[in-house]
């Protein structure tokens, strides 16, 4: 489970680029596409490759992680990487070779790792925390080639429903204002001591409406799933509120096999918003509040998928990534910290 060194920054300096045979830049963001997957992820389309252009889709890793991507030697000679050695951090060859990753090409270390490694099967760039000099991070490649000044990239998603292709983007070194609120800014969050990645305390803030649920002392944001993660009990006051209300609903929900998890609603006229507190470094607290249209997601049969889901034993609450349709997150990898606005308001279109 996901869970500074530098001041908030409000002002941010202009982006410089160096672009040369080895880096090619095109804009001032630089902007990498983000799709969902069939598995509900989000991840990054991109072409790597020197001789052939090889198409892969790569998740976003914000965790324990290292640039992978795993197939067979003769596929990695074919796309045309080159190959530097053995990454002990993974347990595999390691190759460097060019990716064009949105408005970004750039020479990247990658390594594929044999099948006993504990990351393999994985396709992905890390976005996490760098503790071992033999981890590969996009992030710190790209500031060390001096493409980036600021170890931070930021995460836009504008609709939970994959079947719209790009739904946002990962923006890598500096943010886009564009995306901010107007009178809003950046609110640099505290980091939570107890973890090394990121995350942030809460303050047993949730609310389902007017209902308060008493829960949650670290929360962090989920690359990975679009659900909110909140404990089980806080998830069944939540449904009986929605049966006292007269709502349609189905919720299944067995401790013992979570697989066969399902939470819909007939309609969301009637839900009411979820809010929690995120503390900042100042000590005080930023609010998150979603809408009913921003944790739920509208199906073929015409109900809505609600998206919350348990968790067993825990003081946690996964904020995935439905939530960043109303906030612009920034991860700040060497503090492993967050930065938040609130995002230019835009019509949720669910179907």
């Amino acid at each position: 489970m996901n869970n500074s060194k530098r001041g908030i920054c409000l002002t941010f300096a202009a982006f410089i680029f160096l672009c040369s045979s080895y880096i090619s830049c095109q804009s001032d963001v630089i902007s990498l596409p983000l799709k969902i997957n069939k598995s509900d992820q989000l991840v990054i389309p991109s072409k790597f490759g020197s001789k052939s252009q090889c198409e892969i889709e790569l998740l976003p890793l914000i965790g324990y992680c290292s640039n992978v991507i795993t197939q067979s030697k003769d596929q990695s000679k074919t796309c045309g990487a080159t190959a530097i050695g053995q990454n002990s951090f993974v347990q595999g060859q390691e190759y460097v070779t060019k990716f064009q990753l949105g408005n970004l090409t750039a020479n990247l270390n990658f390594t594929n790792p044999d099948s006993k490694s504990s990351f393999y099967g994985e396709q992905a760039l890390c976005f996490g925390s760098i503790f071992d000099n033999q981890q590969d991070n996009i992030i710190q490649e790209l500031a060390s080639q001096g493409v980036i000044q600021q170890q931070q990239f930021f995460v836009n998603v504008n609709s939970t429903n994959s079947t719209k292709g790009v739904v946002g983007s990962i923006d890598v070194g500096s943010p886009n204002l564009s995306l901010i609120k107007k009178g809003q800014k950046f609110v640099q969050l505290k980091h939570y001591n107890g973890n090394s990645d990121y995350s942030t305390p809460s303050d047993f803030s949730l609310k389902y409406g007017d209902l308060k649920l008493n829960y949650g002392t670290v929360a962090g944001f989920d690359l990975y799933s679009p659900y909110i993660s909140i404990g089980i009990f806080q998830l069944n006051s939540i449904v009986k509120q929605i049966q006292d209300e007269g709502i349609q609903y189905e919720y299944h929900c067995e401790q013992s096999d979570l697989s066969t998890y399902k939470f819909n609603v007939d309609s969301i006229e009637k839900l009411k918003d979820i809010s929690l507190n995120l503390i900042a470094t100042s000590g005080q607290p930023f609010k998150i509040t979603l809408k009913p249209q921003q944790y739920t997601r509208k199906q073929e049969n015409g109900k809505y998928q609600v998206l919350l889901f348990p968790l067993i034993y825990s003081s946690y609450i996964s904020l995935g990534y439905t939530v960043l349709q109303s906030y612009y997150v920034g991860f700040d990898v060497p503090s492993q910290s967050y930065l938040i606005s609130e995002k230019i308001q835009t019509n949720i279109n669910q179907f």
